[in-house]
């Protein structure tokens, strides 16, 4: 399920971050990053990957007809990950889990999404 969720999550989504592109509104690119299949045995080979050669400054997209798009000099400002949202715990259902990292941007990230669960606003 949670495979499912989160491509028709990053479905949604693209629309909205492109038209807010197109109106300037967006401070930073976006990337909408789907991978799937990363459960045992693959113990998350995609990410992992991906990560390393974000880290290693050798990230590249693959073009058709075998061009690439060098993109080793981007510098990645935050990640959202959405491993599992449409999952939910049997003991305790519809609780919803941010692991937001230790970096205070992070925290501020995790704050701010759950403002208006915790609240009642939106």
């Amino acid at each position: 399920m949670n495979n499912h969720s989160a491509t028709v999550a990053l479905m949604l989504a693209a629309p909205i971050f492109m038209k807010l592109s197109k109106q300037g509104k967006l401070q930073h690119d976006i990337w909408l990053v789907h991978l799937t299949g990363e459960e045992f045995p693959s113990d998350c080979m995609g990410a992992r990957y991906f990560n390393q050669a974000a880290v290693e400054n050798r990230l590249a997209l693959h073009l058709p007809k075998g061009k690439m798009k060098d993109l080793s000099k981007v510098k990645v400002e935050g990640v959202f990950d959405l491993d599992m949202i449409a999952h939910n715990n049997d003991k305790e259902p519809d609780i919803f889990q941010i692991a937001s990292g230790t970096g205070a941007a992070s925290q501020r990230l995790a704050y701010r999404l759950t403002w208006p669960t915790l609240h009642g606003t939106s």
